[in-house]
């Protein structure tokens, strides 16, 4: 896990470092590469002063390896990053992408994701959990 935390901080500092990044994609599923954890997806979402926010420009997201999320965290981060809140909280529009979140029910998190693409977002949500990917 230390070396996943190692790894992970790297990234969020690289990030901080690239505020006008407008599309992402990460993978945390090879030896080399350790999964990711809700630090990154807490790193991502909107916060104030809008300064603070990493890649403010982002409007594309690709992440897969994502582990230790909780439900709703993710979905949270996107609604934030979408439409009238993305205005409101200084950020550029999440356009789509794809997010695959592994361990737990994550119900709350398709629930949510759900009422994004309703709304136009196009993203898709993928789980795996005990039983596969859903």
């Amino acid at each position: 896990m230390q070396r996943a935390r190692g790894h992970e901080s790297i990234l969020l500092r690289i990030l901080t470092l690239t505020p006008h990044l407008y599309s992402l994609r990460l993978s945390g599923y090879t030896l080399d590469s350790p999964p990711f954890t809700a630090a990154l997806i807490r790193a991502l979402h909107p916060s104030r002063p809008p300064k603070a926010t990493l890649c403010q420009h982002l409007r594309s997201l690709m992440l897969s390896g994502l582990r230790s999320c909780p439900d709703g965290l993710c979905t949270a981060m996107l609604r934030a990053r979408w439409g009238d809140q993305a205005r409101a909280n200084g950020v550029a529009c999440m356009e789509g992408g794809y997010v695959n979140l592994e361990g737990g029910s994550h119900k709350r998190d398709q629930k949510n994701m759900k009422k994004l693409c309703e709304e136009g977002m196009e993203m898709t949500l993928h789980l795996r959990g005990s039983n596969g990917w859903t």
